[in-house]
């Protein structure tokens, strides 16, 4: 079971959205071993356990100091997501709030895990 947090997050998606099952991007053999590596640095600090049935490929995309950068490709999942309808506010709208809140149809949600 996943951890019990104050608030879980949520990505509103499609009614009707289903887990797309994409083959991972092809790779070299070093490429295996340093996304492991890094997954491995990164699930002591960052990355948490997730129950989700939806996931996101992985690429490494090398940096100009020649160290390597893991790169999560949402292409697909931001295709099955609700867009936000409503501008960003601007930051002096936020200086002056106190409140903030969001209305959505709860028919067009489906919790994401």
């Amino acid at each position: 079971m996943p951890l019990i947090r104050e608030s879980d997050n949520q990505i509103p998606l499609i009614s009707g959205a289903k887990p797309m099952s994409i083959k991972p991007y092809r790779t070299y053999f070093i490429h295996n071993e340093e996304i492991e590596r890094l997954v491995r640095e990164l699930s002591n600090r960052i990355i948490q356990h997730s129950s989700s049935l939806f996931a996101s490929l992985v690429l490494l995309v090398k940096k100009k100091d020649n160290i390597w950068r893991l790169c999560i490709d949402y292409k697909k999942l931001n295709n099955l997501t609700i867009k936000n309808k409503f501008p960003i506010p601007l930051i002096d709208e936020l200086n002056r709030s106190k409140f903030f809140s969001k209305l959505t149809n709860s028919q067009d949600i489906i919790k994401y895990e």
